[in-house]
């Protein structure tokens, strides 16, 4: 992840494929990082029970996978539920396109 840390600047492009609940997916841009994380500007806000969310805050912190330039993010329960972890999001992060 660290790697990954280093190479994102503000202004990268972020795919972001929601697997949980909404099984969709839409395009969003870094608007700034801190230590913790990021603030991501959505390209199409998400929506839940009638309010609008234009960014989402990306954190460095959790169960995560790292390959090249492209972060899965799960869910894992507690053991004594019997659930298994389960793929929540997909982030693929690309430089911005030169102009």
């Amino acid at each position: 992840m660290q790697k990954l840390r280093n190479a994102i600047q503000d202004g990268w492009i972020v795919h972001i494929t929601d697997h949980d609940y909404l099984d969709d997916s839409r395009d969003a841009v870094v608007e700034s990082m801190t230590s913790s994380g990021m603030t991501l500007r959505l390209s199409k806000p998400w929506t839940s029970q009638g309010r609008k969310f234009p960014t989402m805050e990306f954190s460095w912190d959790g169960d995560r996978s790292v390959e090249g330039t492209t972060v899965r993010l799960y869910h894992t329960p507690p053991r004594h539920t019997g659930k298994s972890r389960r793929l929540i999001k997909t982030f693929e992060f690309t430089p911005p396109v030169a102009r």
